[in-house]
Formats: structure tokens, sequence, C-alpha cells
């Protein structure tokens, strides 16, 4: 246990020095939903985060979180807040993939709409990686033009990245 406080201490230290300046090549914010990128690399790892999920209860694409390739051992931060920049949700030094941990209809602050993600990531190579952007919860139909680009959290291949021939399984784009 005092070795990991030790670890996180030393990370946070690291993360203080860090740049977080928008042309930093893992800070990413866009304005639109389904125009964000879903892809990021942090050191030996990657990353894949849906920029649209469907919180209406039907098991499908029900939560917000960020899916990482084994190679990302910790988040430093993961957090959510609307677009006025009202936290609505925040984990400090958080394992990676942890469905208790992803935003949903059940956790305080909820809401259906734009909202902003922020994600700071340890690599097992110990690079650090910064992540921000702006995703969608959506429970109502799309027009069709509107689901081309959405990455949905069922489309994620495992590893960290976007499965392109997975099927997202959502009936609200069809």
């Amino acid at each position: 246990m005092k070795c990991q406080i030790i670890s996180l201490l030393v990370a946070l230290v690291s993360l203080w020095g860090m740049s977080c300046k928008d042309d930093d090549k893992n800070s990413v914010q866009t304005n639109d939903c389904c125009a964000n990128e879903t892809e990021f690399t942090v050191g030996n790892g990657k990353i894949y985060i849906p920029n649209i999920f469907t919180p209406n209860g039907d098991g499908i694409n029900d939560v917000f979180l960020p899916y990482a390739s084994p190679e990302i051992d910790l988040y430093i931060t993961f957090e959510i807040s609307d677009l006025n920049g009202n936290v609505l949700l925040s984990y400090s030094a958080i394992q990676p993939n942890d469905i208790a941990l992803s935003w949903n209809e059940n956790k305080p602050g909820f809401y259906i709409g734009k909202f902003k993600y922020l994600v700071i990531a340890r690599s097992t190579n110990g690079d650090f990686g910064t992540i921000k952007g702006i995703a969608c919860s959506k429970i109502s139909a799309f027009e069709t033009e509107d689901c081309q680009n959405c990455h949905y959290a069922n489309q994620h291949d495992g590893t960290g990245g976007f499965c392109k021939t997975c099927d997202s399984f959502e009936t609200l784009c069809q």
C-alpha cells in the first residue's frame, strides 16, 4: 500500500509539470458528438472513448467509459462535466475498464445531452497522456446522417481501439 501511494505521488508530481495545451499530441477537443475522435495512444497503450452512448435501460451501450488496452495501467483522472464545467463525476487513481466506475443514468448529476470528459492515463512504459473531448448521451431517435460517425461502447475491440466491423446494436440509428 505504501509503495502504491508513493507511485501515485510520483505520477501526480510528474503530471503537474506536464503541459495540457490543445496542441499536445494526446489532447483532443472537438465540438460535435459523433465527429469526436475515439481512438488515442498513450505511451505503449491505446484508449477507445465512445463519442456517444444511449442510457435507455436496454442493456446496449447504456454506460460511458474509456476502454483501455492492457498497456494502460492507471487512470490518474476520469472526469465528466457539463458544458459549463460543472463536474458531474470524478474519479482519481482508478484501474481502467472497471464498469462499476462508468457514467450512467444511475449516477448523481446524470443528464441527457452533450458533456465533456477528461481522462489522464498512465501506460506501463511510464508515459502519461491527457485526453479531453465532448460526447453525448442520447435516448431518442437520430437522423440517419447523425449516426454515420457515431462510435458506441459495443464497438470497442477489446484492446483499446474501435472495431469498424462490430455492430453497435443500436436501433436508434436505423
